[in-house]
């Protein structure tokens, strides 16, 4: 489904001509911050490596909603993981030049700043959740354009002034975002009871004396 197609039908659910099509996308963005807000979904999540240059001190990734981890990769190729702290808790910042970073903090919600300034370019893996961009709702299309209509159609509440339409979609609402919970957790745990299976097999011939 293209943009076009899904305004279109947000623009029919709401049954009144065309007298609020202008203000559709400004509401369906709306609608993607608060459905991103609410919940860290799968397709927000990247996991990346990107080279923290000589000299330089921070990142700023735009439209980072929250920073789960950050690693260095050693000569060796393990990945250590760098203490996620609050300013406070250090003595000195931005000060150890020459040393390699051990900790992170959130200067922003999109600037991660660091504990060191290193002198030799370092490899680190983020793990972060990513704001949808705001012209490209894609995801949730492919996801669920039903859940996203009716959540454009209750962020125009204040401009529709109609109790009877918001009513009937906050209901469809709140059902299709706990089916959509429901299936990312089911993607947590899909394929564990193949992957025991061997593993409790052996056990049993290993208790059986086999």
């Amino acid at each position: 489904m293209s943009l076009s197609t899904f305004h279109q039908r947000v623009s029919r659910a709401i049954k009144r001509g065309n007298v609020f099509d202008a203000d559709i996308p400004g509401y369906a963005r709306d609608a993607v911050r608060s459905l991103e807000d609410y919940n860290n979904w799968k397709h927000m999540w990247v996991e990346e490596e990107v080279a923290l240059g000589v000299g330089a001190s921070s990142r700023t990734i735009d439209g980072l909603k929250m920073c789960r981890f950050v690693k260095r990769k050693t000569t060796d190729g393990l990945y250590l993981p760098l203490k996620k702290v609050i300013p406070d808790e250090l003595l000195q910042i931005g000060t150890a030049v020459g040393a390699t970073p051990g900790a992170f903090w959130m200067e922003s919600r999109e600037k991660i700043n660091f504990d060191a300034i290193p002198t030799t370019v370092q490899t680190l893996r983020y793990g972060y959740y990513l704001y949808s961009d705001y012209d490209d709702f894609l995801p949730w299309l492919n996801i669920s354009e039903n859940l996203l209509i009716g959540q454009t159609i209750l962020e125009m509440s204040p401009i529709l002034k109609d109790d009877k339409i918001t009513g009937r979609y906050a209901p469809i609402v709140q059902a299709k975002i706990a089916v959509l919970e429901e299936s990312e957790a089911d993607l947590d745990y899909d394929g564990m009871d193949s992957r025991q299976i061997p593993y409790a097999d052996e056990m049993e011939e290993y208790l059986a004396g086999g």
